[in-house]
Protein backbone atom coordinates (compact mmCIF):
# COMPACT_ATOMS: atom_id res chain seq x y z
CA UNK A 1 0.00 0.00 0.00
CA UNK A 2 1.04 3.45 -0.66
CA UNK A 3 -0.15 6.76 1.09
CA UNK A 4 -1.26 9.27 -1.48
CA UNK A 5 -2.47 13.05 -0.65
CA UNK A 6 -5.95 13.38 -1.58
CA UNK A 7 -7.73 15.98 -3.51
CA UNK A 8 -11.44 15.74 -1.79
CA UNK A 9 -14.33 17.26 -3.91
CA UNK A 10 -17.97 16.56 -4.82
CA UNK A 11 -16.40 15.17 -8.39
CA UNK A 12 -15.49 11.88 -9.66
CA UNK A 13 -12.63 11.33 -12.21
CA UNK A 14 -12.48 8.02 -14.53
CA UNK A 15 -9.00 6.43 -15.51
CA UNK A 16 -8.20 8.35 -18.74
CA UNK A 17 -10.35 11.17 -18.60
CA UNK A 18 -8.54 14.64 -18.80
CA UNK A 19 -9.92 17.48 -16.44
CA UNK A 20 -8.95 20.72 -15.57
CA UNK A 21 -8.95 22.45 -11.97
CA UNK A 22 -8.38 25.83 -10.15
CA UNK A 23 -6.64 25.10 -6.82
CA UNK A 24 -7.05 27.83 -4.29
CA UNK A 25 -7.62 26.93 -0.67
CA UNK A 26 -4.59 26.58 1.56
CA UNK A 27 -4.46 23.02 1.61
CA UNK A 28 -4.89 21.97 -1.67
CA UNK A 29 -1.93 24.73 -2.81
CA UNK A 30 0.56 23.02 0.29
CA UNK A 31 -0.60 19.72 -1.40
CA UNK A 32 0.15 20.66 -4.90
CA UNK A 33 3.27 22.60 -3.79
CA UNK A 34 4.07 18.93 -2.15
CA UNK A 35 2.87 16.83 -5.84
CA UNK A 36 5.23 19.09 -7.83
CA UNK A 37 8.15 19.59 -5.87
CA UNK A 38 8.20 15.56 -4.92
CA UNK A 39 7.22 14.97 -9.00
CA UNK A 40 4.86 12.52 -7.48
CA UNK A 41 0.98 11.82 -7.98
CA UNK A 42 -2.15 12.42 -5.77
CA UNK A 43 -5.67 11.07 -5.64
CA UNK A 44 -8.62 12.43 -7.08
CA UNK A 45 -12.13 11.31 -4.35
CA UNK A 46 -15.52 12.03 -4.48
CA UNK A 47 -16.17 13.56 -0.67
CA UNK A 48 -18.32 12.06 1.89
CA UNK A 49 -20.23 14.07 4.40
CA UNK A 50 -21.34 11.24 6.38
CA UNK A 51 -17.92 10.32 7.21
CA UNK A 52 -15.94 13.74 8.22
CA UNK A 53 -12.26 13.77 9.35
CA UNK A 54 -11.36 16.54 11.33
CA UNK A 55 -14.84 18.06 10.41
CA UNK A 56 -13.95 17.64 6.93
CA UNK A 57 -15.33 15.96 4.51
CA UNK A 58 -14.20 12.77 4.50
CA UNK A 59 -12.92 10.91 0.92
CA UNK A 60 -15.47 8.05 -0.41
CA UNK A 61 -14.07 4.46 -0.71
CA UNK A 62 -12.76 4.63 -3.81
CA UNK A 63 -11.10 7.10 -6.08
CA UNK A 64 -8.68 7.46 -9.06
CA UNK A 65 -4.72 8.46 -9.19
CA UNK A 66 -3.95 11.29 -10.99
CA UNK A 67 -1.14 12.95 -12.68
CA UNK A 68 -0.43 16.46 -13.41
CA UNK A 69 -0.31 17.48 -17.26
CA UNK A 70 0.29 21.21 -16.97
CA UNK A 71 0.49 23.88 -13.90
CA UNK A 72 -0.15 27.39 -14.17
CA UNK A 73 0.15 29.69 -11.60
CA UNK A 74 -1.85 33.19 -11.83
CA UNK A 75 -1.93 35.26 -8.45
CA UNK A 76 -2.95 32.46 -5.71
CA UNK A 77 -4.18 30.57 -7.71
CA UNK A 78 -3.13 27.44 -9.22
CA UNK A 79 -4.97 26.01 -12.90
CA UNK A 80 -3.70 22.50 -13.57
CA UNK A 81 -4.66 20.58 -15.92
CA UNK A 82 -4.80 16.35 -14.79
CA UNK A 83 -5.37 13.13 -16.30
CA UNK A 84 -6.91 9.85 -14.62
CA UNK A 85 -4.64 6.68 -14.57
CA UNK A 86 -5.07 4.18 -11.81
CA UNK A 87 -8.28 3.61 -9.31
CA UNK A 88 -7.59 2.77 -5.94
CA UNK A 89 -9.39 1.70 -2.43
CA UNK A 90 -9.14 3.89 0.23
CA UNK A 91 -7.97 1.61 3.40
CA UNK A 92 -6.87 4.25 5.74
CA UNK A 93 -7.80 8.02 6.10
CA UNK A 94 -4.93 10.32 7.71
CA UNK A 95 -6.52 13.43 8.91
CA UNK A 96 -5.44 16.67 8.47
CA UNK A 97 -3.61 18.57 10.81
CA UNK A 98 -6.20 21.30 11.20
CA UNK A 99 -10.49 21.66 11.01
CA UNK A 100 -12.34 23.67 8.40
CA UNK A 101 -11.90 27.55 8.65
CA UNK A 102 -15.01 27.61 10.65
CA UNK A 103 -13.75 26.31 13.57
CA UNK A 104 -13.40 28.66 16.74
CA UNK A 105 -9.99 28.54 16.81
CA UNK A 106 -9.38 30.75 13.60
CA UNK A 107 -12.05 33.43 14.79
CA UNK A 108 -9.25 35.65 15.88
CA UNK A 109 -6.91 34.76 13.06
CA UNK A 110 -9.39 35.83 10.73
CA UNK A 111 -9.06 39.26 8.91
CA UNK A 112 -12.42 41.53 9.16
CA UNK A 113 -12.09 42.15 5.03
CA UNK A 114 -12.76 37.77 5.78
CA UNK A 115 -9.27 37.27 4.05
CA UNK A 116 -7.99 33.70 5.88
CA UNK A 117 -4.14 33.08 7.39
CA UNK A 118 -1.58 32.65 4.80
CA UNK A 119 -0.11 29.13 4.39
CA UNK A 120 2.61 30.16 7.49
CA UNK A 121 0.04 31.58 10.16
CA UNK A 122 -1.71 28.31 9.60
CA UNK A 123 1.52 25.55 9.88
CA UNK A 124 1.69 27.20 13.12
CA UNK A 125 -1.08 26.95 14.25
CA UNK A 126 -1.21 23.14 14.17
CA UNK A 127 -1.11 21.62 17.22
CA UNK A 128 2.09 19.80 18.60
CA UNK A 129 0.49 16.48 19.21
CA UNK A 130 -1.25 16.16 15.40
CA UNK A 131 2.36 14.62 14.43
CA UNK A 132 2.40 15.67 11.17
CA UNK A 133 2.27 19.49 9.28
CA UNK A 134 -0.15 18.47 6.21
CA UNK A 135 -3.39 20.54 5.69
CA UNK A 136 -4.82 18.30 3.38
CA UNK A 137 -6.54 14.27 3.89
CA UNK A 138 -4.18 11.65 3.07
CA UNK A 139 -5.02 7.86 2.72
CA UNK A 140 -3.30 4.65 2.77
CA UNK A 141 -4.70 3.16 -1.01
CA UNK A 142 -4.51 -0.08 -2.89
CA UNK A 143 -4.26 0.31 -6.27
CA UNK A 144 -6.45 -1.79 -8.75
CA UNK A 145 -5.49 -1.89 -12.29
CA UNK A 146 -7.01 -3.47 -15.27
CA UNK A 147 -4.17 -5.43 -17.25
CA UNK A 148 -6.35 -7.53 -19.42
CA UNK A 149 -7.72 -6.24 -22.26
CA UNK A 150 -11.35 -5.25 -23.73
CA UNK A 151 -12.55 -7.98 -25.39
CA UNK A 152 -14.35 -7.49 -28.79
CA UNK A 153 -17.49 -8.23 -27.39
CA UNK A 154 -17.17 -5.53 -24.77
CA UNK A 155 -16.04 -3.27 -27.18
CA UNK A 156 -19.32 -3.64 -29.04
CA UNK A 157 -21.35 -2.95 -26.48
CA UNK A 158 -19.25 0.33 -25.27
CA UNK A 159 -20.02 1.58 -29.50
CA UNK A 160 -24.03 0.90 -29.20
CA UNK A 161 -23.86 3.45 -26.00
CA UNK A 162 -21.70 5.98 -27.10
CA UNK A 163 -23.45 5.74 -30.55
CA UNK A 164 -26.89 6.11 -28.93
CA UNK A 165 -25.86 9.05 -26.23
CA UNK A 166 -24.10 10.76 -29.01
CA UNK A 167 -26.88 10.22 -31.76
CA UNK A 168 -29.46 11.99 -29.48
CA UNK A 169 -27.35 14.71 -28.52
CA UNK A 170 -27.02 15.26 -32.27
CA UNK A 171 -30.72 15.20 -32.64
CA UNK A 172 -31.14 17.62 -30.31
CA UNK A 173 -28.73 19.84 -31.34
CA UNK A 174 -30.19 19.07 -34.80
CA UNK A 175 -27.15 18.56 -36.57
CA UNK A 176 -27.43 16.92 -40.11
CA UNK A 177 -27.23 13.54 -40.59
CA UNK A 178 -24.37 13.01 -42.68
CA UNK A 179 -21.81 15.70 -40.51
CA UNK A 180 -23.25 13.72 -37.02
CA UNK A 181 -22.68 10.20 -38.29
CA UNK A 182 -18.96 11.00 -39.09
CA UNK A 183 -18.60 13.03 -35.76
CA UNK A 184 -20.02 9.98 -34.20
CA UNK A 185 -17.14 7.46 -35.95
CA UNK A 186 -14.62 9.79 -34.85
CA UNK A 187 -15.70 10.01 -31.45
CA UNK A 188 -16.43 6.20 -31.16
CA UNK A 189 -13.03 5.24 -33.06
CA UNK A 190 -11.08 7.28 -30.58
CA UNK A 191 -13.04 6.34 -27.65
CA UNK A 192 -13.17 2.58 -27.84
CA UNK A 193 -10.78 -0.26 -28.37
CA UNK A 194 -9.18 -2.79 -26.61
CA UNK A 195 -7.63 -0.69 -23.97
CA UNK A 196 -8.20 -1.98 -20.51
CA UNK A 197 -9.66 1.70 -19.69
CA UNK A 198 -12.11 2.39 -22.69
CA UNK A 199 -15.23 1.49 -20.51
CA UNK A 200 -14.21 4.19 -18.24
CA UNK A 201 -13.60 6.75 -21.06
CA UNK A 202 -17.13 5.91 -22.40
CA UNK A 203 -18.51 6.68 -19.18
CA UNK A 204 -16.43 10.04 -18.57
CA UNK A 205 -18.30 10.70 -21.83
CA UNK A 206 -21.80 9.71 -21.11
CA UNK A 207 -22.71 10.03 -17.45
CA UNK A 208 -23.44 12.68 -15.84
CA UNK A 209 -24.72 11.64 -12.18
CA UNK A 210 -22.15 11.32 -9.60
CA UNK A 211 -23.19 8.48 -7.93
CA UNK A 212 -23.14 6.60 -11.09
CA UNK A 213 -19.66 7.53 -11.81
CA UNK A 214 -18.89 6.52 -8.22
CA UNK A 215 -20.22 3.11 -8.70
CA UNK A 216 -17.79 2.36 -12.07
CA UNK A 217 -14.92 3.08 -10.04
CA UNK A 218 -15.82 0.70 -7.44
CA UNK A 219 -16.14 -2.47 -10.01
CA UNK A 220 -13.61 -4.90 -10.06
CA UNK A 221 -13.67 -6.26 -13.38
CA UNK A 222 -14.00 -4.56 -16.71
CA UNK A 223 -17.24 -6.64 -17.16
CA UNK A 224 -18.65 -5.61 -14.22
CA UNK A 225 -17.68 -1.85 -15.26
CA UNK A 226 -19.63 -2.53 -18.87
CA UNK A 227 -22.42 -4.31 -17.23
CA UNK A 228 -22.78 -1.45 -14.49
CA UNK A 229 -22.26 1.41 -17.69
CA UNK A 230 -25.43 -0.49 -19.25
CA UNK A 231 -27.50 -0.54 -16.15
CA UNK A 232 -26.90 3.07 -16.18
CA UNK A 233 -27.98 3.48 -20.08
CA UNK A 234 -30.55 1.32 -20.52
CA UNK A 235 -32.95 0.52 -23.56
CA UNK A 236 -29.88 1.15 -25.98
CA UNK A 237 -31.03 -0.03 -29.36
CA UNK A 238 -34.22 0.36 -29.26
CA UNK A 239 -34.18 3.99 -28.59
CA UNK A 240 -31.10 4.44 -31.14
CA UNK A 241 -33.46 3.02 -33.51
CA UNK A 242 -36.48 4.96 -32.48
CA UNK A 243 -33.89 7.85 -32.96
CA UNK A 244 -32.12 7.31 -36.03
CA UNK A 245 -35.76 7.17 -37.87
CA UNK A 246 -36.19 10.05 -36.59
CA UNK A 247 -33.56 11.12 -39.03
CA UNK A 248 -35.94 10.51 -42.04
CA UNK A 249 -38.71 12.79 -40.97
CA UNK A 250 -36.52 15.99 -39.79
CA UNK A 251 -37.80 17.99 -41.83
CA UNK A 252 -41.58 17.50 -41.76
CA UNK A 253 -40.92 17.57 -37.75
CA UNK A 254 -38.69 20.80 -37.84
CA UNK A 255 -41.99 22.79 -39.08
CA UNK A 256 -44.46 21.36 -36.50
CA UNK A 257 -41.68 21.83 -33.69
CA UNK A 258 -44.19 22.74 -30.45
CA UNK A 259 -43.31 25.30 -27.48
CA UNK A 260 -42.95 21.90 -25.50
CA UNK A 261 -40.53 19.75 -27.87
CA UNK A 262 -38.41 22.82 -28.45
CA UNK A 263 -37.90 23.74 -25.06
CA UNK A 264 -34.98 21.81 -23.18
CA UNK A 265 -35.62 23.00 -19.87
CA UNK A 266 -39.46 23.89 -18.56
CA UNK A 267 -39.43 27.57 -17.26
CA UNK A 268 -42.76 29.45 -16.20
CA UNK A 269 -42.07 31.28 -19.47
CA UNK A 270 -42.71 28.18 -21.26
CA UNK A 271 -45.94 27.46 -20.16
CA UNK A 272 -47.11 31.08 -20.60
CA UNK A 273 -45.35 29.89 -24.38
CA UNK A 274 -47.82 27.01 -24.22
CA UNK A 275 -51.07 28.72 -23.44
CA UNK A 276 -50.53 31.15 -26.17
CA UNK A 277 -49.67 28.41 -28.49
CA UNK A 278 -52.88 26.26 -27.86
CA UNK A 279 -50.77 23.55 -25.94
CA UNK A 280 -52.07 21.64 -22.79
CA UNK A 281 -49.56 21.88 -20.02
CA UNK A 282 -48.35 18.17 -18.04
CA UNK A 283 -48.13 18.16 -14.69
CA UNK A 284 -48.03 14.90 -12.28
CA UNK A 285 -46.65 14.41 -8.48
CA UNK A 286 -43.63 12.96 -7.39
CA UNK A 287 -42.05 12.47 -4.00
CA UNK A 288 -38.71 11.11 -4.08
CA UNK A 289 -35.79 10.37 -6.85
CA UNK A 290 -36.95 7.17 -8.62
CA UNK A 291 -40.04 7.83 -10.05
CA UNK A 292 -39.07 11.69 -10.04
CA UNK A 293 -36.40 10.29 -12.38
CA UNK A 294 -39.07 8.35 -14.47
CA UNK A 295 -41.77 11.18 -14.74
CA UNK A 296 -38.66 13.69 -15.94
CA UNK A 297 -37.64 11.26 -18.26
CA UNK A 298 -41.23 10.58 -19.61
CA UNK A 299 -41.36 14.81 -21.03
CA UNK A 300 -44.01 15.60 -18.55
CA UNK A 301 -43.48 19.46 -18.09
CA UNK A 302 -44.56 20.23 -14.33
CA UNK A 303 -43.29 17.98 -11.17
CA UNK A 304 -45.85 19.21 -8.27
CA UNK A 305 -43.77 18.12 -5.03
CA UNK A 306 -47.47 18.03 -3.21
CA UNK A 307 -48.56 17.99 0.16
CA UNK A 308 -50.77 15.22 -0.99
CA UNK A 309 -47.31 13.35 0.04
CA UNK A 310 -48.90 13.64 3.43
CA UNK A 311 -51.58 11.09 2.26
CA UNK A 312 -49.56 8.71 0.00
CA UNK A 313 -46.59 8.63 1.52
CA UNK A 314 -47.09 9.27 5.36
CA UNK A 315 -50.43 7.81 5.64
CA UNK A 316 -52.02 10.99 6.88
CA UNK A 317 -56.41 11.34 6.11
CA UNK A 318 -55.63 14.82 5.22
CA UNK A 319 -52.67 17.00 3.86
CA UNK A 320 -53.07 18.99 6.94
CA UNK A 321 -50.15 17.55 9.38
CA UNK A 322 -47.22 17.50 6.81
CA UNK A 323 -44.39 19.86 7.94
CA UNK A 324 -42.20 22.37 5.91
CA UNK A 325 -39.57 20.30 7.11
CA UNK A 326 -41.35 17.60 5.44
CA UNK A 327 -42.20 19.26 2.52
CA UNK A 328 -38.11 20.46 2.16
CA UNK A 329 -37.08 16.91 2.23
CA UNK A 330 -39.49 15.42 -0.37
CA UNK A 331 -38.92 18.53 -2.57
CA UNK A 332 -34.35 18.10 -2.73
CA UNK A 333 -35.49 13.97 -3.48
CA UNK A 334 -37.17 15.28 -6.67
CA UNK A 335 -34.77 17.83 -7.31
CA UNK A 336 -32.11 15.77 -7.52
CA UNK A 337 -34.01 13.49 -10.21
CA UNK A 338 -35.16 16.63 -12.77
CA UNK A 339 -33.41 17.43 -15.57
CA UNK A 340 -36.33 19.09 -17.58
CA UNK A 341 -39.24 19.53 -15.72
CA UNK A 342 -40.28 22.50 -13.93
CA UNK A 343 -40.47 21.88 -9.98
CA UNK A 344 -43.23 23.08 -8.27
CA UNK A 345 -43.32 23.04 -4.57
CA UNK A 346 -46.36 23.23 -1.79
CA UNK A 347 -46.37 25.23 0.57
CA UNK A 348 -47.63 23.41 3.92
CA UNK A 349 -50.76 24.21 5.92
CA UNK A 350 -49.83 26.93 8.65
CA UNK A 351 -46.83 28.57 6.78
CA UNK A 352 -48.45 30.97 5.23
CA UNK A 353 -51.96 31.78 6.42
CA UNK A 354 -52.55 34.92 8.34
CA UNK A 355 -48.41 36.37 8.32
CA UNK A 356 -47.17 37.50 5.28
CA UNK A 357 -43.51 37.75 6.94
CA UNK A 358 -43.64 33.56 7.42
CA UNK A 359 -45.27 33.01 4.26
CA UNK A 360 -41.79 35.04 2.86
CA UNK A 361 -39.56 33.19 5.35
CA UNK A 362 -40.93 29.59 4.73
CA UNK A 363 -40.96 30.14 0.05
CA UNK A 364 -37.33 31.35 0.84
CA UNK A 365 -36.63 27.94 3.24
CA UNK A 366 -38.18 25.97 0.59
CA UNK A 367 -36.29 27.55 -2.64
CA UNK A 368 -32.96 27.81 -0.75
CA UNK A 369 -33.11 24.50 1.09
CA UNK A 370 -34.48 22.14 -1.64
CA UNK A 371 -33.68 23.91 -5.01
CA UNK A 372 -37.19 23.93 -6.17
CA UNK A 373 -38.05 26.11 -8.93
CA UNK A 374 -41.09 27.30 -7.02
CA UNK A 375 -43.89 27.37 -4.70
CA UNK A 376 -47.96 27.35 -4.61
CA UNK A 377 -50.39 28.39 -2.43
CA UNK A 378 -54.25 27.66 -1.84
CA UNK A 379 -56.65 30.25 -1.82
CA UNK A 380 -57.21 34.01 -3.37
CA UNK A 381 -58.18 36.95 -1.58
CA UNK A 382 -57.46 35.41 1.61
CA UNK A 383 -53.94 34.67 1.13
CA UNK A 384 -53.35 37.65 -1.48
CA UNK A 385 -50.61 39.67 0.76
CA UNK A 386 -48.41 36.22 1.59
CA UNK A 387 -48.74 35.85 -2.62
CA UNK A 388 -47.69 39.30 -3.05
CA UNK A 389 -44.46 39.42 0.05
CA UNK A 390 -43.33 35.87 -1.88
CA UNK A 391 -43.45 37.49 -5.27
CA UNK A 392 -41.35 40.66 -4.08
CA UNK A 393 -38.26 38.45 -3.47
CA UNK A 394 -38.56 36.75 -6.89
CA UNK A 395 -40.00 33.78 -6.38
CA UNK A 396 -42.25 32.13 -8.67
CA UNK A 397 -46.09 31.43 -7.50
CA UNK A 398 -48.71 28.83 -8.65
CA UNK A 399 -52.16 29.58 -7.18
CA UNK A 400 -54.67 26.92 -6.82
CA UNK A 401 -58.50 27.69 -6.48
CA UNK A 402 -61.42 25.14 -6.23
CA UNK A 403 -61.35 22.79 -3.89
CA UNK A 404 -58.15 23.46 -1.33
CA UNK A 405 -57.68 20.46 0.67
CA UNK A 406 -55.45 22.41 3.24
CA UNK A 407 -59.27 23.67 4.18
CA UNK A 408 -60.92 20.51 4.19
CA UNK A 409 -62.39 21.18 8.24
CA UNK A 410 -64.08 24.49 6.56
CA UNK A 411 -65.52 22.48 3.49
CA UNK A 412 -66.13 19.91 5.91
CA UNK A 413 -66.46 17.56 1.84
CA UNK A 414 -64.34 16.74 -0.79
CA UNK A 415 -67.29 17.65 -2.99
CA UNK A 416 -67.31 19.82 -5.62
CA UNK A 417 -67.09 23.19 -5.24
CA UNK A 418 -68.10 26.88 -6.68
CA UNK A 419 -71.20 25.14 -7.88
CA UNK A 420 -73.17 27.83 -6.50
CA UNK A 421 -73.14 31.50 -8.53
CA UNK A 422 -71.98 33.32 -4.97
CA UNK A 423 -68.95 31.18 -5.08
CA UNK A 424 -68.44 30.99 -8.73
CA UNK A 425 -68.07 34.51 -9.14
CA UNK A 426 -65.96 35.10 -6.25
CA UNK A 427 -63.67 32.26 -7.81
CA UNK A 428 -63.26 34.44 -11.02
CA UNK A 429 -62.33 37.14 -8.81
CA UNK A 430 -59.71 35.24 -7.18
CA UNK A 431 -58.19 34.09 -10.01
CA UNK A 432 -58.31 37.95 -11.66
CA UNK A 433 -56.15 38.98 -8.23
CA UNK A 434 -54.19 35.84 -8.32
CA UNK A 435 -52.92 37.04 -12.23
CA UNK A 436 -52.94 40.45 -11.30
CA UNK A 437 -50.40 39.84 -8.19
CA UNK A 438 -48.05 38.11 -10.55
CA UNK A 439 -48.98 34.37 -10.12
CA UNK A 440 -47.23 32.09 -13.05
CA UNK A 441 -50.18 29.34 -13.75
CA UNK A 442 -53.38 28.25 -10.80
CA UNK A 443 -54.36 24.84 -10.01
CA UNK A 444 -58.37 24.39 -10.72
CA UNK A 445 -59.42 21.24 -8.38
CA UNK A 446 -62.62 19.76 -8.92
CA UNK A 447 -65.21 22.72 -10.42
CA UNK A 448 -67.82 22.45 -12.90
CA UNK A 449 -66.47 22.23 -16.52
CA UNK A 450 -68.25 25.34 -17.55
CA UNK A 451 -66.32 27.49 -14.43
CA UNK A 452 -63.69 26.39 -15.47
CA UNK A 453 -63.45 27.57 -19.36
CA UNK A 454 -64.78 31.03 -17.87
CA UNK A 455 -61.58 31.06 -15.42
CA UNK A 456 -59.03 29.53 -18.42
CA UNK A 457 -60.69 32.68 -20.94
CA UNK A 458 -60.50 35.07 -18.42
CA UNK A 459 -56.84 35.45 -17.42
CA UNK A 460 -54.10 35.26 -19.89
CA UNK A 461 -51.62 33.11 -17.02
CA UNK A 462 -52.41 28.93 -17.67
CA UNK A 463 -55.22 27.45 -15.16
CA UNK A 464 -53.92 23.46 -14.63
CA UNK A 465 -56.73 21.62 -13.82
CA UNK A 466 -57.99 18.73 -11.74
CA UNK A 467 -61.53 17.81 -11.77
CA UNK A 468 -61.88 20.85 -13.49
CA UNK A 469 -62.90 19.56 -17.12
CA UNK A 470 -60.98 19.46 -20.66
CA UNK A 471 -60.47 23.12 -21.40
CA UNK A 472 -57.92 23.76 -18.27
CA UNK A 473 -54.60 24.95 -20.24
CA UNK A 474 -53.30 21.52 -18.18
CA UNK A 475 -53.99 18.63 -16.37
CA UNK A 476 -52.12 17.04 -13.26
CA UNK A 477 -53.41 14.43 -11.20
CA UNK A 478 -51.34 12.38 -8.15
CA UNK A 479 -48.70 10.12 -9.68
CA UNK A 480 -50.16 7.11 -7.18
CA UNK A 481 -53.61 7.51 -8.00
CA UNK A 482 -52.36 7.37 -11.76
CA UNK A 483 -50.55 4.16 -11.81
CA UNK A 484 -53.04 2.41 -9.59
CA UNK A 485 -50.45 2.02 -6.38
CA UNK A 486 -53.28 3.60 -4.59
CA UNK A 487 -56.60 2.07 -5.06
CA UNK A 488 -58.99 3.18 -2.05
CA UNK A 489 -59.69 6.31 -3.66
CA UNK A 490 -61.29 6.69 -6.89
CA UNK A 491 -63.34 9.89 -7.96
CA UNK A 492 -64.81 10.78 -11.11
CA UNK A 493 -61.71 12.63 -12.39
CA UNK A 494 -59.50 9.51 -12.32
CA UNK A 495 -58.10 8.05 -15.01
CA UNK A 496 -55.75 5.09 -13.88
CA UNK A 497 -53.27 3.89 -17.02
CA UNK A 498 -52.24 1.41 -14.82
CA UNK A 499 -52.86 -0.91 -11.81
CA UNK A 500 -49.86 -1.42 -10.14
CA UNK A 501 -51.06 -2.62 -6.77
CA UNK A 502 -51.87 -5.38 -8.22
CA UNK A 503 -49.14 -6.34 -10.50
CA UNK A 504 -46.54 -5.45 -7.10
CA UNK A 505 -48.80 -7.88 -5.03
CA UNK A 506 -48.23 -10.69 -7.56
CA UNK A 507 -44.45 -9.87 -7.79
CA UNK A 508 -44.08 -9.89 -4.30
CA UNK A 509 -45.94 -12.81 -3.32
CA UNK A 510 -44.05 -14.90 -6.74
CA UNK A 511 -40.74 -13.52 -4.75
CA UNK A 512 -41.66 -15.17 -1.35
CA UNK A 513 -42.65 -18.24 -3.66
CA UNK A 514 -39.42 -18.24 -5.25
CA UNK A 515 -37.52 -18.03 -2.03
CA UNK A 516 -39.18 -20.11 -0.04
CA UNK A 517 -39.18 -22.94 -2.38
CA UNK A 518 -35.04 -22.54 -3.39
CA UNK A 519 -35.39 -21.23 -6.82
CA UNK A 520 -34.05 -17.90 -6.12
CA UNK A 521 -31.20 -17.01 -6.39
CA UNK A 522 -30.38 -19.67 -8.70
CA UNK A 523 -26.60 -20.46 -10.56
CA UNK A 524 -27.15 -18.08 -13.23
CA UNK A 525 -27.86 -15.29 -10.52
CA UNK A 526 -24.86 -16.16 -8.39
CA UNK A 527 -21.29 -15.65 -8.14
CA UNK A 528 -18.44 -18.29 -8.59
CA UNK A 529 -15.00 -17.90 -7.56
Amino acid sequence: MEVLPLFVLPMVLMPGEVQELRVFEPRYRQMLDDCLLDEKNFGLVMNDPFEPTNSWDGPRQHGCEVEILHHETKGSNHFIQIVGRRKFTVRKVIAPALPPMDHPMFESHIEEDGLFPDLQTLLELIPEDVGHSKLYISGEVEYHPHNEPTSEELQEILRDILNHVLTRIGILLRIEEEVLQQWINDRVGNSVSESPYSAYTVAALVLNELEAKQQMLACDTIEEAVEELVHHVSRLKKKNSILRRGFQNKQARRTTMSVHSEARKITTHTLQGMKQAGEKITMLTAYDYSLAKLVDQAGVDVILVGDSASNVMAGQVTTVPITLEHMIYHAQCVQRAVDRALIVVDMPFGTYQGNSAIALESAIRIMKESEGHAVKLEGGAEILQSVERILTAGIPVMGHLGLTPQSIYKFGTYTVRAKEDDEAEKLIEDAKLLEKAGCFAIVLEKIPRELALKVSQAISIPTIGIGAGPDCDGQVLVLHDLLGITMDFSPRFLRRYLNLAEEIDGAIKNYCQDVRSGDFPNDEESYTS
